[in-house]
């Protein structure tokens, strides 16, 4: 991924990100919008961030699939091995799902009404590359990884993480995601919050789904285990 940016890759990605724009927008005032780079180790961050972003997400499936049988041991989990690849599926259906969502629809409305906003007030554009990047990420992988969130939680319920737990943690939760997004955003107080409050919102479904699935918390979607000792 760092090798992909790094050689060009970012430049693609934004060229054909502003092709898909709608064309009345950005081609009635082109000259008055750009996407600049003040500084090379501007982009260089933002590749840095990226490439740890996708390596973490790569790297998951694999700790979950060596941890499997001693979370198991422990009772943090329940169900065989093989159950990872279903999580690696369910999670990858999700996150291609709403990639495409985001790419397609949610992205280009955001940034054509972002655009068309300031150049209908005459105002000369020129957005960041590290900016103008991030915004193309949180519309487009960042759906995706919203989608996910509602996801995850009914995975983990049918391993044995409670309704009640879920519910009753959400400040661990909330602060978990603003640290995680002070990590991996740029470094301001408004992105983390601008971050942290969809992914709440998406965690939020996410109760009220395994509210309507657990029958308001009275029962879990966690097989019954068979005690192998008796």
């Amino acid at each position: 991924m760092f090798a992909f940016l790094y050689l060009g890759g970012i430049g693609d990605v934004k060229n054909n990100f502003v092709n898909r724009i709608p064309e009345e927008i950005v081609g009635v005032g082109a000259e008055n919008f750009g996407v600049i780079v003040l500084h090379p180790v501007e982009a260089l961050v933002f590749e840095v961030k990226i490439s740890t972003i996708a390596g973490a997400v790569a790297v998951l499936p694999f700790m979950a699939y060596y941890a499997w049988p001693a979370l198991r041991d422990r009772g943090f989990v329940r169900g065989r091995r093989q159950v990872v690849f279903g999580w690696v599926a369910a999670l990858l259906a999700g996150l291609l799902g709403g990639l495409a969502l985001g790419y397609t629809v949610i992205a280009p409305a955001v940034i054509s009404w972002l655009v068309s906003d300031a150049l209908a007030a005459g105002m000369v554009i020129s957005y960041r590359i590290s900016n103008f990047a991030w915004l193309v990420f949180f519309t487009t992988v960042g759906i995706g990884f919203l989608a996910n969130i509602p996801i995850l939680m009914i995975l983990l319920n049918t391993t044995g993480v409670s309704y009640q737990a879920m519910r009753s943690r959400w400040r661990e939760v909330t602060v978990a995601l603003m640290l995680a997004a002070a990590l991996f955003t740029p470094a301001d107080v408004f992105t983390m919050f601008l971050v942290t409050i969809p992914m709440m919102a998406a965690y939020g479904v996410g109760l009220l789904i395994l509210w309507v699935m657990t029958l308001g918390g009275r029962r879990n979607l966690a097989e019954p285990t068979v005690d192998l000792t008796r």
